[in-house]
């Protein structure tokens, strides 16, 4: 629950940096957003992240009054947008530096990798990949070569 609540202090100062607020609850002490302010910021969220369609502003409002918990996607955009606000750019929010193995002549030196990372499929393998297609399901020609010499000899190939 504590995540939830730092997710609404941040959430605030989105708000107040952006002067998009209209006074402060006497109950809960949090700023007041209008349905319109809460709509273009859902808005500007679902873009930095390519949500579409794009969160309505009663989603966002959920996850500010801490009736929700905001969703992985919904969160990075939040992140995104105050790290943005701290002058970082959108593309490093986020984003962490990892040890990736990849071909040199493929991938410059400090490059962001964009697509998620999937399990080679199969059996055995152990290799996580980002896939270069979203239909690639083996992290090499071998792997999938071997897949379906096992497939064939098991009677499990289509």
């Amino acid at each position: 629950m504590s995540e939830l609540i730092n997710i609404q202090q941040f959430l605030s100062t989105i708000f107040e940096a952006k002067g998009r607020t209209e006074g402060v609850d006497p109950k809960t002490g949090r700023f007041l957003v209008s349905r319109k302010d809460m709509a273009l910021t859902a808005q500007e969220l679902s873009r930095l992240v390519g949500k579409q369609p794009p969160w309505s502003p009663r989603a966002l409002q959920s996850v500010y009054a801490g009736t929700n918990e905001p969703g992985k996607k919904m969160l990075a955009a939040i992140l995104a947008m105050g790290a943005a606000m701290d002058g970082v750019s959108p593309a490093l929010a986020n984003k962490v530096e990892m040890r990736l193995y990849a071909n040199p002549a493929n991938v410059r030196a400090g490059a962001v990798v964009l697509g998620e990372s999937r399990a080679c499929l199969r059996p055995g393998c152990g290799v996580s990949f980002v896939p270069n297609v979203p239909w690639r399901k083996f992290c090499s020609e071998e792997c999938r070569a071997q897949f379906a010499r096992d497939a064939a000899l098991n009677g499990t190939g289509d």
